[in-house]
């Protein structure tokens, strides 16, 4: 099976492949951490607004000006996993 190892060890014992941290930024855009981890697989790939990277686990720090979704693909013996994480951008304000 595919086993999750995030790498700040919060997701330790869940079945998520892909975490943001923080899931919602501020309405003018702010940067989130995507944390990844995956053993017993044959690739991964992870993909999304500014990250394209092809490893087991890691993080990235990427910019956010919109709400985007990260989505990580792994193939392994016994089939294709995928997970998604999705990070928000706060909804600004305006004054009437």
């Amino acid at each position: 099976s595919v086993i999750y190892l995030d790498p700040s060890s919060t997701l330790l014992g869940t079945t998520r492949l892909i975490k943001a941290v923080p899931s919602l930024v501020p309405a003018g855009g702010g940067y989130t951490t995507i944390f990844w981890g995956v053993e017993n697989a044959d690739s991964c790939a992870v993909a999304g607004p500014g990250i394209a990277e092809s490893s087991f686990s890691g993080s990235r720090v990427v910019p956010i000006s919109s709400n985007s979704t990260f989505t990580v693909t792994c193939v392994s013996p016994n089939g294709t996993f995928t997970d998604k994480a999705t990070v928000n951008v706060a909804p600004a304000w305006q004054e009437r």
